[in-house]
């Protein structure tokens, strides 16, 4: 199913891209803050990006990867993400 560009604005706004970028702009907010809390939360963010887990999460939402989109389709990988591989033609996914 094909969104107009009204509906996928709206759909943007509500939907899986706007609570990653809320979440973001919050997150860079608080931690750019001077206060002793800021402090705190940027070495907690540090201690758990240092651990396997903690980098794989963060790399997985500043790159997308762990998002997915609601879309219509059969294939279970229908609205993830997809690397930019070559075909054999020489063709790229971002072509």
């Amino acid at each position: 199913m094909e969104k107009t560009p009204a509906e996928f604005a709206r759909w943007a706004k509500m939907g899986a891209a706007a609570q990653p970028l809320s979440n973001s702009i919050r997150a860079a907010l608080r931690a750019l803050n001077p206060s002793p809390q800021a402090c705190a939360l940027n070495a907690i963010v540090r201690d758990l990006v240092n651990t396997r887990d903690g980098a794989t999460y963060f790399a997985g939402r500043v790159w997308g990867v762990s998002t997915n989109y609601n879309l219509d389709g059969n294939n279970p990988l229908v609205g993830h993400s997809v690397p930019n591989f070559d075909f054999e033609n020489g063709a790229t996914i971002g072509d």
